[in-house]
């Protein structure tokens, strides 16, 4: 009796993730980006890696459970290079991998961090052990900070919103990194104390509602948009804004390293995740002016010198 290959080998469609993965639903859709982290399936050194004669010749191959090992000793403070790149082609599964690590590292103990590490020790016994070990001796979480370079923004303003809104799901206080970029705070207090009839006119110049919903924009999502409208109407109405106090990204990772990072703190450092990373730097070269003119420059330079600040930097070719 003949035997089939379906009767041996089986599709694991239970890991079939539907459509592109978005690193965006780290931050977005919470529920989605667990599932999708759930579903990653890892490969090992020991089996269906790709061999170096494929292609990438001038990389070093690496399978996927040893690159998120190396990620996660590297984030357990093992390693003294902060950077790290990922480069492979179209349709290979970059981003899926770099939500799965997100979660891996912002909740090691949730069941979706718990199924990302299980499904490294599938691919490979030895690596899910050693980064088990690994995160027990750490036994904290690290701040993810996840970007889509896909996306076109002004790098300052988008790291500030996403750890913003990491530090407000771990139910933390985010007035030091507000306060990094006081002129937003400043201006929702300004509007606050007008009368109903210049905040209704601002409201509707700023496309917003409510003042509660412009109030929020200025001061949870420190949106450069809504902040330009509102001095454009204050100004009109003799108000200045002081715009000069923008902040920096050195800035930005000291205070993020010294506040929540070390003993005694929520978080045992700072994880930047950046995907499609070569996309942004197509933008910010053809932008420079949106995408601020030195924000590359200051990321790197604020990962090197922050304290207790590991980052990786994943490049993501498309080639």
């Amino acid at each position: 009796m003949s035997t089939c290959l379906g009767d041996i080998i089986r599709f694991r469609d239970d890991k079939l993730f539907q459509g592109a993965v978005d690193i965006s639903w780290f931050y977005r859709d919470r529920d989605k980006a667990r599932e999708a982290a759930r579903t990653f399936v890892f490969h090992g050194p020991r089996y269906h890696a790709v061999r170096q004669q494929e292609g990438y010749h001038e990389h070093r191959l690496t399978d996927t459970a040893t690159f998120a090992c190396s990620i996660v000793s590297q984030a357990c403070g093992k390693g003294e290079q902060p950077f790290k790149m990922a480069v492979a082609g179209y349709g290979t599964g970059k981003s899926h991998l770099a939500l799965a690590l997100a979660e891996l590292l912002h909740a090691p103990e949730s069941a979706a961090g718990r199924a990302v590490l299980e499904g490294i020790a599938a691919a490979d016994a030895e690596l899910g052990q050693e980064c088990r070990i690994l995160l027990n001796e750490q036994s904290k979480s690290s701040l993810v900070i996840a970007l889509n370079g896909m996306s076109e923004f002004s790098l300052l303003p988008e790291i500030v919103r996403r750890v913003i809104d990491a530090l407000r799901t771990d139910g933390l206080d985010t007035t030091p990194v507000e306060n990094v970029r006081p002129l937003f705070a400043r201006a929702a207090s300004l509007v606050e104390k007008l009368n109903p009839q210049v905040i209704n006119d601002i409201c509707q110049e700023a496309g917003k509602a409510t003042l509660e919903h412009l109030v929020a924009a200025l001061r949870e999502e420190q949106d450069e948009a809504t902040y330009k409208a509102v001095a454009q109407c204050l100004e009109r109405d003799g108000f200045l804004l002081d715009a000069s106090q923008n902040g920096s990204l050195p800035e930005l990772f000291q205070i993020l390293a010294e506040t929540y990072c070390g003993d005694g703190k929520p978080y045992k450092n700072i994880v930047i995740l950046f995907d499609e990373f070569g996309k942004y730097l197509e933008f910010a070269i053809g932008k420079p002016y949106f995408a601020g003119t030195n924000a590359l420059q200051e990321l790197f330079e604020a990962v090197q010198g922050a304290v207790n600040l590991y980052a990786l930097s994943a490049l993501f070719s498309l080639s």
